[in-house]
């Protein structure tokens, strides 16, 4: 599954946006029933900086070209230099206006999304402490509790805690609704910590995942209605349109989905 830096990669081509950040996530695969999922860094990060084929279309086409240039555009439709000066001040001042507005949409996204994740935390850090009286409770799976070393594997373990809570009452006066999973997982001298955090209507709104070990990484994903908004390799903000982050976005909420399924059936094994 590991990312190619060689041949096969440049072969195809490469957008001008492409992220160099990915990781990959896969269970646990040693044939034991119940393993708990994982994350695996499998990755080889790569950055190119090459235009496509000269033979083709350069990757500054739209700069170069004077077809696609907005001047020589409006100088066909508008041949007053005065009315296409308007014009251009206009289209600019929309667009500008366009990416402003977009721009506070997400961030006020982004910002709902960590005063839920920091909400989230702090109530949980309070049940623990007062439980069991809490209105917040847990499930707990635990694979290889005992630590013992696993052929071929060494030293490894994996802990998935589901924090959630009462939903609709009316409907059903047992707690369901997720509210939170963390998972660690242990494998030689790498532990990775993941966290899937769920708003009310129990969609996957924010992601995080951190690697210790030889190869350290901190990764943020924030989702709106099940689309990747933001992602942060660390501190650096990555495109979300680079097919990298596509696809890690789509591993992750597999991840989500496999994991949310756990959770239910051990809430049906347990009542």
């Amino acid at each position: 599954m590991a990312a190619s830096c060689g041949e096969d990669f440049l072969a195809n081509e490469v957008e001008a946006d492409d992220g160099r950040f990915l990781f990959a996530i896969e269970m646990a695969t040693h044939s034991i029933a119940n393993v708990g999922p994982e994350f695996i860094k499998i990755v080889a990060l790569c950055e190119y900086r090459l235009s496509k084929s000269p033979s083709r279309i350069t990757a500054f086409y739209r700069i170069f070209n004077q077809k696609n240039d907005l001047v020589h555009m409006l100088r066909k439709i508008i041949p007053d230099p005065s009315a296409m000066k308007f014009l251009l001040i206009a289209v600019i001042g929309l667009s500008t206006m366009g990416q402003a507005g977009y721009a506070q949409t997400a961030d006020k996204r982004i910002d709902d999304i960590q005063k839920l994740y920091e909400q989230t935390n702090s109530d949980i850090t309070v049940a623990e402490r007062e439980a069991p009286y809490s209105e917040i409770y847990l499930v707990e799976l635990s694979v290889n509790k005992t630590g013992n070393s696993y052929p071929a594997v060494g030293t490894y373990s994996n802990v998935a805690k589901f924090y959630y809570t009462h939903g609709d009452r009316e409907k059903d006066p047992y707690p369901h609704r997720l509210l939170k999973i963390n998972v660690v997982t242990k494998r030689a001298a790498s532990i990775t910590n993941s966290e899937f955090l769920y708003n009310e209507s129990g969609q996957l709104v924010f992601g995080y995942v951190r690697m210790d070990g030889d190869a350290k990484s901190e990764t943020r994903l924030y989702f709106a209605k099940g689309l990747l908004i933001k992602l942060l390799d660390g501190e650096r903000e990555v495109s979300i349109r680079s097919r990298n982050v596509i696809d890690t976005a789509a591993a992750f909420k597999r991840e989500s989905t496999l994991l949310v399924a756990m959770f239910n059936s051990a809430l049906k094994a347990g009542l």
